[in-house]
């Protein structure tokens, strides 16, 4: 019965399979009925799930991940099996059109495609599939309809044979029709509500009938066409009008209020749909999601703020999907962080304009009383009043001013005064019941309030006049944003009214409403400036009494400086706002009134960037310039501050942007008159700072720039000194901080600036005698001036000239023109000069007759190209205006037809005005980077042979060539360099030169072909095949195609190759039988054959010898063996590994490799792997020849004692320390070995001293406390002396090779040579040694006393002898259980007192690796454990220290340094802090971190701030509270780490606000630390306070 039951189960599980697959498409259809959802992508998903099944792995849709990814669909999760999933009928051709398509394709996606499948419907042209193997095979993939064809059918077949398989499938197609219907459904609904409520709640109509006209702002929007953007503007603007009609089209629109978002607990409670099922489903079809008023959620909790993320995050991989917010322009900063990670383009939608409203009066009486009157235009540019003022006053005598206005709204409106209601409702129940939907929205953050809590009848009433509208679960809210905007402005207005001008009891009644009034109040700040009235009852008012918290006198000044309407207030009070209380003003303005963009840095870090916001600047330097106040001591810093800020974000106010000028004039010419009165070179900084804001008003400051840049560049030429100096200091300072205004503004008379600077030569230069003779000769060739030739000093990275970079990217016109000025002139000057290095080439577009000569190097080609090839100058603007015309004419954005003309005009420009071929480099380098726009641009640069071959030389020289990158590392490497960036960042391909696209012209065909074929004609008229002629001639014939022959390269490939004949073909035959080219074709043989042995599995010892052999063998031939001898270390190392090979063929492997090394030693250059080098050290546990053994354990010596530059040999020597701990027996004949050599050095200098002393010289020497006498050779010749002989052959012999050991019992550090005994530190013994134990306790203190007593101690105990010590100590201190014993040796000083900066350092080197260890061992709790108990102890050790002082500068041991020379950013590195890590240390930095404060900021920043917060705020904060009294210190810490202060106070307030507001320690921490940051004026501090209290 059992087993029955199971069959009618599976037969009916196949049945249903059955049916559901062979209707697939229909069903599918079915199922998307209403036509939401994108079928194809329906059927890849069910395609993916089905192979899933099938294959037994995940498939990743590669049209989702790589936005419609060419040819297939799917890849499996292990990147072997690609997936082609189709519903065309016509299976064959789709299979052979695939498959031909991927073989033609030139993307290197597809060099990994090997094993392809097709995923079909079945259908009779299944029969005609075709396989597609052997001969028959298309391109490097093998297909058979058996294996690689994945029908319906087939699903069907194995649904019924393989029972798990079926089960899996019958589950999967159940729960995914269920799904389908589910998602349609909801998502139809989703659709339906959005848009029936954006129809309710937004009105884009004036008196539902005029529409304000934004088709401008529209256009813009749709043809930027990003996926993510935010309208923003005031309240009342038409931001949500604007979205209603730019969306109203869209057929597929998700539509939220931000409430919405408030209330969700998840992404899927917005809408009631998933939303991740929703962008698969619907493929390429359009989504807009729409979030409207998101200033609601701006003060809500985090997890709103992460909801909206989380919105983002899940479309973000979709380039069809579209999300749309809008929001208050004050509100903006609370989403700064979002709109930063998903690059969310602002939109800011202005208030109405003059001509807009004159618009609307056209049309309506009212509108134009108004307008005429010129009162109420602030009230009038709102959209939102204008419709209300239209549809609800009829007479515009009843609007006295805006705030009757409002009030006009609250009463007659909102509350519905004067009106009768039903069942005894009275105008006061209606108000109550508003201001309980508006304030328990604003105090709980609700999204509406039940209905039932305000009651239906008065619902009934509110809807009805429609001041509210209806919300998501039986809720309400008021219908317009600006209705709850006045609703708080009554209710302030109300307590500001009852408290009778006690201050107090009015703000602590606006306490009580909770965090939400702080961003109401500057609401309500704002809105009081559009009334006289108003102005004078309450801002003024506030303003002039001493009885208003400070705080909030502070908040009612912040919100007038950053509102866009408080010009009439400061215009009245002009006279008024003088003194301190205009000082506050400009000093809140300073601090307060920007908006915050974030940067996002690397590694999660973040940086405010400022912008000035508001119209309190230009008011405030109205009142500044019109009183003449600026000219009085003491505030010009201010004052420069105010003007520095306008001029980053000035509007047209004519008058304030001349007095703003008019007052930096001032200043610099003050500055100017008294530098010339005064010797005080550092001026030029003062006015430079003076001069940045001027020239960015450049726009109103022409006139004077120009002729304060005239009269720098006649003081630079000069031959007075001080003014030459002064003036050049200005000079640079234009070029190096070059604004876009300048370029617009004046770009020839900045030109003429560049001139002077980098072509001409003042008259006299004093410093001209320190000038480098070859950077003059170099400069004075191509004409340029001395200060030119340090070019590269003063701009070590190309975007560093703000001059070119600038000039580049916003005037390229005048841009192109200077550079040809500079290349005509470098070119004639070299002509000029050295006539003999140059020659003219002549160039033709369309007819030889056309011909042009250019002045012809060699090195001209490659400007821009490669550094010290061409003059830096030359080559960084040509670098950059290249790089700019590649850009643009790539560029999607940008129309063909403008982009070909762009292309032209370059081109045209330079074949009439350039003399050289530098110029013409830059229509190469166009024409190879813009080939599929712009083709054919360059072609005509092969009529001249010379530049064929100059091409085809540059592309060799940036093509990646193997041996050249092994050299040049070997290079690096032995000068302990890692890599040297390059300074153009220039990408080839093979095919790119001249040669390549003359080819390629010809494959064109057409005009193309016949002009490259005119060309070629024309360059074998010229040259011959003969003679020296025949090798340009074989270039000619290389690009010549009519002539070619095809060669076939396999089944589906030909290669075309253009046939040699003459002359030119007897030098291709000479190449080959090169012997260069011998060797590579044997080397490459060698290899191949090496490796498919390899790869068999195949290869034996006998195979390996066979080929060490070969590679000696070619090694001991070629010039260039780097690549072989790597090559041949891996085969010795691979050898060397295996058990059975006898011990002669062990020990000549060893000599073979030993003696490389050795090569090394004499500056020779042998190439490997250094990590290989413990496989040959290891061989010492090996029986060897005894030669072999000797001289491998002399070679561990050297390393150990070595003290050269030599990277290499260093990298060496840290593998053979890593080795030495695994060998006792061979560390202990090391530390012997070496301590003996030490004596006998000691013995040495001793003996010199007795010689000299018998002569009489009188030589005080006390052992290691002076410099050695090791000058004795003169004299010991001269007076017969014989020299000291020295024991180190008879040390190494007995102690090394043949291993005796040494008596140490009497040994006496006063008889070693203390720089030869430091190198026993890291010969492989630790303190498990009693011997090396006792020696180097002795040795460390001995160092100390020797640093802290001798002044010149460095000269015979050098760095590298103590590092040896402080690398024991670091490895020590923390690698084993002695570290107890290693801290005592480090506090075993006789006398602390006698320390200095020196052994300070010394022990903060230490620490610093101590904290290195911790920082590393965040997945090591042990570890860190060890350090936190190793950092207590040292803290022990340090408190028992008696001088205060010497204490102090130890506490920097308590994980408050990275060392003197730390370079290397740990950002870039992994860590993670548990709580009990980040309390440890946070106990240690509020104990120490006052008396390092720079380092404490340092080393947070280093430690990954991210991980390190929210708790480190307070010993951040105690830190600087502690060190408040002394100002001058703050000052400077915080001036030096300003970026880092900037970074942490970011962090911590965008990522961790709620984490700081939820504990009260934190969030007193925070505050205070912000506002002493406000007292040395950083205005990030300012800001981010403002908003961490607002929001």
């Amino acid at each position: 019965m059992k087993e029955g039951k199971i069959l009618i189960e599976t037969a009916e599980k196949v049945n249903y399979i059955s049916e559901y697959i062979v209707a697939y498409k229909a069903k599918i259809e079915a199922l998307n009925k209403k036509g939401l959802f994108d079928t194809a992508t329906l059927y890849e998903i069910f395609a993916q799930e089905i192979c899933k099944l099938w294959f037994g792995q995940k498939f990743l849709n590669l049209n989702v991940a790589k936005s419609n990814f060419p040819y297939v669909d799917l890849i499996s999760e292990d990147n072997k099996l690609y997936v082609q999933v189709s519903t065309i009928q016509d299976i064959p051709l789709k299979v052979k059109s695939t498959l031909e398509k991927i073989r033609d394709s030139k993307s290197r996606e597809f060099k990994d495609v090997k094993k392809l499948f097709f995923f079909v419907i079945s259908n009779d042209s299944v029969n005609d599939v075709k396989d597609y193997t052997g001969e028959f095979q298309i391109g490097s993939i093998a297909f058979t309809k058996k294996d690689n064809l994945i029908t319906t059918d087939d699903i069907i077949q194995k649904a019924k044979t393989d029972i798990k398989f079926q089960t899996a499938l019958y589950d999967f197609l159940q729960s995914e029709n269920d799904l389908l219907i589910q998602i349609g459904d909801k998502f139809e609904k989703a659709i339906t509500l959005s848009k029936a409520l954006i129809n309710n709640n937004i009105d884009y109509f004036i008196n539902d009938e005029y529409i304000i006209d934004r088709s401008e702002e529209i256009k813009q929007i749709q043809e930027d066409n990003l996926n993510f953007i935010s309208i923003q503007g005031e309240a009342g603007s038409g931001k949500s009008a604007l979205c209603k009609i730019m969306l109203e089209n869209e057929e597929l629109l998700l539509y939220a209020r931000a409430e919405k978002i408030s209330e969700a607990r998840s992404l899927e409670d917005i809408w009631g749909v998933n939303v991740d099922k929703v962008a698969k489903y619907i493929g390429q079809k359009k989504l807009v999601i729409y979030i409207d008023a998101l200033e609601f959620i701006a003060d809500g909790a985090k997890t709103k703020l992460d909801t909206l993320q989380q919105i983002y995050e899940t479309v973000k991989g979709y380039n069809n999907i579209y999300v749309v917010t809008s929001c208050r322009s004050c509100d903006r900063t609370a989403f700064v962080k979002i709109e930063n990670i998903y690059k969310i383009k602002k939109y800011d939608i202005s208030l109405l304009t003059n001509n807009q409203i004159i618009g609307v009066a056209k049309k309506y009486k009212i509108i134009q009383e108004l307008w005429s009157t010129k009162s109420y235009i602030q009230l009038l540019r709102s959209p939102f009043y204008l419709n209300l003022i239209i549809k609800e006053i009829k007479d515009s005598k009843k609007i006295e001013d805006v705030d009757s206005f409002r009030n006009l709204i609250w009463t007659q409106v909102i509350c519905m005064s004067g009106k009768q209601f039903l069942y005894g409702i009275k105008t006061s129940d209606i108000r109550n019941a508003v201001e309980k939907i508006v304030f328990d929205r604003a105090k709980k953050f609700l999204l509406g309030v039940r209905k039932e809590e305000v009651g239906e009848e008065i619902v009934n009433i509110l809807q009805s006049e429609n001041i509210i509208t209806s919300c998501a679960d039986n809720t309400i809210r008021l219908k317009y944003d600006i209705f709850e905007d006045i609703c708080f402005e009554r209710f302030i207005d109300e307590k500001y009214d009852d408290c009778k001008n006690e201050y107090d009891v009015f703000f602590s009644n606006l306490m009580n409403m909770g965090r939400c009034i702080y961003r109401r109040y500057q609401i309500w700040v704002e809105n009081k400036l559009f009334s006289k009235g108003n102005r004078e009852k309450f801002l003024y008012k506030l303003l002039e009494t001493n009885k208003i918290p400070m705080d909030w006198k502070e908040q009612t000044m912040i919100g007038i400086v950053k509102s866009n309407f408080c010009s009439e207030f400061f215009e009245e009070y002009a006279d008024s706002i003088s003194g301190d209380l205009l000082w506050e003003f400009v000093r809140l303005t300073n601090n307060f009134a920007f908006e915050t963009t974030i940067i996002n840095l690397k590694y999660e870090n973040v940086y405010s960037k400022l912008e000035p916001i508001g119209i309190g600047r230009p008011c405030l330097i109205n009142i500044i310039f019109n009183s003449g106040i600026y000219k009085e001591n003491g505030v010009e810093k201010k004052v420069l501050k105010l003007c520095e800020d306008y001029s980053q974000n000035f509007e047209n106010d004519d008058a304030a942007l001349e007095h703003a000028c008019s007052i930096l004039e001032f200043y610099i010419e003050e500055k100017m008159h008294n530098s010339l009165q005064e010797n005080q070179f550092h001026l030029s900084d003062d006015i430079n700072i003076c001069l940045m804001p001027i020239y960015r008003m450049a726009k109103k400051s022409k006139g004077w720039i120009k002729h304060f840049w005239e009269e720098r560049i006649s003081g630079y030429l000069s031959i007075e000194d001080r003014k030459h100096h002064l003036d050049e200091e200005i000079i640079k300072y234009i070029l190096k901080n070059t604004v876009p205004a300048l370029a617009l503004q004046l770009p020839e008379d900045l030109c003429k600036v560049a001139d002077t600077y980098w072509i001409k030569n003042p008259q006299y230069d004093k410093n001209a005698f320190c000038y480098s003779q070859n950077l003059i000769e170099d400069t004075e060739e191509c004409g340029l001036s001395r200060k030119a030739g340090y070019y590269s000093y003063e701009y070590k990275k190309v975007y560093e000239n703000g001059f070119l970079n600038v000039l580049v990217q916003y005037n390229w016109i005048v841009a192109l023109e200077w550079l040809i000025r500079l290349t005509n002139h470098v070119a004639d000057s070299i002509k000029a000069l050295s006539p003999e290095s140059v020659y003219n080439i002549s160039v033709w577009e369309n007819s030889p007759n056309e011909g042009r000569n250019f002045i012809y190097n060699p090195i001209f080609w490659l400007v821009g190209i490669q550094e010290n090839r061409v003059h830096a100058l030359l080559s960084d603007g040509i670098y950059l205006f290249t790089q700019k015309a590649i850009r643009e004419i790539n560029s999607e954005h940008n129309d063909k037809t403008v982009v070909i003309k762009f292309a032209d005009y370059i081109k045209s420009k330079i074949l009439q005005e350039a003399n050289n071929i530098m110029m013409l480099s830059v229509i190469a380098e166009i024409g190879r980077n813009c080939e599929e726009v712009i083709p054919g641009y360059s072609a005509f640069l092969a009529s001249s042979i010379e530049l064929v071959m100059l091409d085809s030389q540059k592309i060799g020289i940036l093509s990646p060539d193997s041996n050249r990158q092994l050299y040049e590392k070997l290079v690096l490497m032995s000068v302990g360099i890692p890599e040297i960036k390059q300074r153009y960042d220039i990408k080839v391909k093979s095919n790119d030169s001249l040669q390549d696209i003359t080819i390629k012209m010809q494959l064109l065909g057409g005009e193309y072909k016949e002009k490259a074929e005119k060309r070629l004609d024309y360059l074998y008229s010229i040259i011959p095949n003969k003679g020296d002629n025949a090798r340009q001639h074989l270039q000619i014939q290389k690009m010549d195609l009519r002539n070619a022959v095809m060669n076939k390269v396999d089944e589906h490939t030909y290669a075309v190759i253009p046939k040699i004949t003459g002359a030119a073909r007897k030098i291709v035959e000479e190449n080959a039988k090169s012997k260069y080219n011998r060797d590579k074709d044997d080397f490459k043989k060698i290899i191949c054959n090496c490796n498919s042995l390899m790869v068999d599995g195949k290869i034996g010892l006998q195979d390996c010898f066979e080929t060490i052999t070969k590679l000696q063998d070619l090694i001991e031939s070629t010039d260039v063996p780097g690549q072989l001898q790597n090559d041949l270390i891996m085969i010795i190392a691979y050898v060397l590994a295996q058990k059975e090979i006898t011990l002669e063929e062990r020990s000549r492997l060893c000599n073979i490799w030993l003696d490389g090394i050795e090569s090394i030693f004499n500056n020779g250059i042998f190439a490997f792997e250094i990590g290989l080098v413990k496989v040959l050290y290891r061989q010492i546990e090996f029986e060897l020849d005894f030669s072999v053994k000797e001289k491998m354990k002399r070679q561990m010596l050297n390393c150990l004692l070595y003290k050269g530059q030599q990277g290499i040999i260093s990298k060496i020597t840290s593998q053979l320390k890593g080795y030495l701990p695994q060998n006792k027996k061979l560390a202990k004949n090391l530390f012997y070995t070496i301590i003996a050599m030490s004596e006998d050095k000691m013995t040495y200098y001793k003996y010199n001293v007795s010689k000299l002393n018998e002569k009489s010289k009188n030589i005080e020497y006390q052992p290691n406390r002076g410099k050695p006498p090791i000058w004795v050779k003169e004299i010991f010749e001269k007076n017969e002396i014989e020299f000291y002989q020295s024991s180190r052959e008879e040390i190494i012999k007995k102690l090394l090779v043949n291993e005796e050991k040494k008596d140490l019992s009497t040994w006496n550090i006063e008889d070693s040579d203390i720089q030869t005994l430091c190198y026993i530190s890291n010969c492989g013994l630790n303190f498990e040694d009693e011997e090396f134990r006792r020696i180097m306790g002795k040795i460390f203190p001995y160092i100390l006393s020797i640093i802290a007593s001798v002044k010149d101690y460095y000269e015979y105990l050098d760095a590298y002898a103590i590092g040896e010590v402080k690398e024991f100590i670091n490895n020590e201190l923390t690698g084993n259980e002695y570290y107890s014993a290693i801290i005592d040796m480090l506090f075993d000083f006789p006398d602390f007192a006698q320390m200095n900066s020196d052994v300070y350092e010394l022990y903060e080197d230490i620490s610093c690796h101590l904290l290195t260890v911790y920082f590393d061992g965040y997945d090591n709790k042990a570890v860190r454990k060890k350090c936190e108990v190793i950092v207590a102890r040292i803290e022990n050790k340090i408190a028992l220290i008696a001088d205060e002082n010497v204490k102090h500068n130890l506490y920097v041991m308590m994980f408050l340094t990275l060392g003197k020379y730390h370079m290397h950013d740990w950002n870039e590195l992994q860590t993670k802090y548990s709580y009990k890590d980040k309390m440890f240390l946070n106990n240690l930095w509020v104990k120490y971190g006052w008396l390092y404060l720079k380092n404490l900021l340092y080393v947070i920043d280093q430690m990954h701030i991210t991980e390190l917060l929210p708790e480190v705020i307070i010993p951040i904060n105690e830190s600087f509270q502690k060190c408040k009294h002394d100002f001058s210190k703050c000052e400077k810490v915080i001036i030096n780490s300003e970026f880092v202060i900037n970074k942490i106070i970011t962090k911590a307030f965008l990522d961790f606000n709620d984490d700081i507001k939820a504990d009260k320690e934190l969030m007193k921490a925070f505050e205070e630390f912000l506002e002493m940051l406000i007292e040395f004026n950083i205005e990030e501090a300012a800001v981010i306070l403002d908003e961490f209290r607002v929001h």
